[in-house]
């Protein structure tokens, strides 16, 4: 009898172990649906809203500020690399375009159409001082006109 008696007692504890286990589930899922309202009181404090705000304006502002300094700092390397190159091309195309254009007025077909013409720039089927001249005025001319439109 004493076994029936122990076994009975432990069913119950058992039992109540159980309920109560359960009962602790139910509050615990009651808990997890159903937020405290400490939590929504909490959201709504303008102190604590305000704070995490600050906080994230601050962060998303260091964020842009480090993208705006690697940006500039990667154009002025840029610009001093393209400013060497550019200081070079810059200064170079007068001459270039003079070179080129010298050799083209050099040509003899250039001197043949100019006395073919104008009769008046050449001696002895040869140009003379005033043909020189007008090809120089020529070059000028043409020189200036590439220069502004370049």
């Amino acid at each position: 009898m004493e076994t029936k008696n122990k076994d009975s007692s432990m069913s119950t504890d058992l039992n109540s172990l159980n309920i109560n286990n359960l009962d602790e589930e139910k509050e615990a899922n009651i808990h997890m649906d159903q937020p405290s309202e400490d939590i929504y009181t909490r959201q709504m404090m303008p102190e604590i809203n305000n704070q995490t705000n600050n906080q994230m304006n601050n962060q998303m502002n260091n964020q842009m500020n480090n993208q705006m300094n690697y940006n500039q700092e990667n154009i002025m390397t840029e610009k001093n690399n393209n400013s060497i190159m550019s200081k070079i091309i810059n200064k170079m195309k007068l001459p270039i375009i003079a070179f080129v254009l010298y050799i083209l007025l050099n040509f003899s077909i250039v001197n043949s159409i100019l006395i073919k013409y104008i009769s008046y720039f050449s001696t002895d089927n040869k140009l003379n001082f005033i043909g020189l001249i007008f090809k120089a005025i020529i070059f000028s001319i043409i020189l200036f006109v590439i220069n502004y439109f370049v």
